[in-house]
């Protein structure tokens, strides 16, 4: 049985709410965006511009679910935005890199007239307790255990009720190595960069 199948609920029609507490798409190459629907937020280049775009997509249009069938391969670079979070284990245990998302995406316009100020708030919390988890997860992809539970740790004292956070959490306990919820269930290749040597990762969505 695979992780995401247990822990994906697959949501449907306004996932606002749901995407805005933690994306349920590890990437949009995931999902089918009419490009009506992304036009106004292509181009961001921060950590979690992804999540930026599904929230943005998620505003004014309802979601369906179609299937388990891989829409997409795609390679998670080690170079990558979100991969550079979690390059030094010795950083403080916060989200700084996630500030600039997070204030972005709860100014979106209409925002507040839609959940009202204090589920907002509310959602607020649960979106800073994903990125202390996400940020954990990069930690414990690279072997970085130590890393990794404090994150997980912040992400439950900030309220986290994912179950694959306490998950993680007592993962990195483990000597041994982990691949559970945290990481894809698809298999993962890795090839050399005959241009620069970059190592990749090549992933079924």
């Amino acid at each position: 049985m695979e992780w995401r199948a247990v822990f994906n609920k697959h949501p449907q029609g306004d996932v606002l709410e749901s995407i805005l507490r933690r994306p349920f798409l590890s990437t949009p190459a995931q999902a089918c965006l009419r490009r009506e629907a992304v036009a106004l937020w292509l181009g961001d280049r921060v950590p979690s511009g992804d999540w930026l775009l599904l929230a943005g997509a998620a505003i004014h249009h309802k979601f369906a679910y179609i299937g388990r069938a891989p829409l997409v391969k795609y390679h998670m670079h080690r170079g990558s935005l979100m991969r550079s979070i979690a390059r030094d284990p010795r950083s403080a245990t916060d989200i700084r890199e996630f500030n600039e998302f997070l204030n972005r995406v709860f100014s979106f316009p209409s925002m507040e007239s839609r959940f009202g100020a204090a589920k907002l708030a509310e959602l607020r919390r649960a979106a800073e307790a994903s990125c202390f988890a996400i940020k954990g997860q990069e930690f414990l992809q690279r072997n970085e255990p130590g890393a990794a539970r404090r994150h997980f740790s912040a992400a439950l004292r900030s309220g986290s009720r994912d179950a694959r956070d306490l998950l993680c959490w007592a993962a990195t306990f483990s000597p041994r190595s982990y691949d559970g919820p945290a990481r894809s269930s698809a298999p993962s290749i890795r090839t050399g960069n005959a241009r620069d040597g970059e190592r990749k990762e090549e992933r079924s969505a």
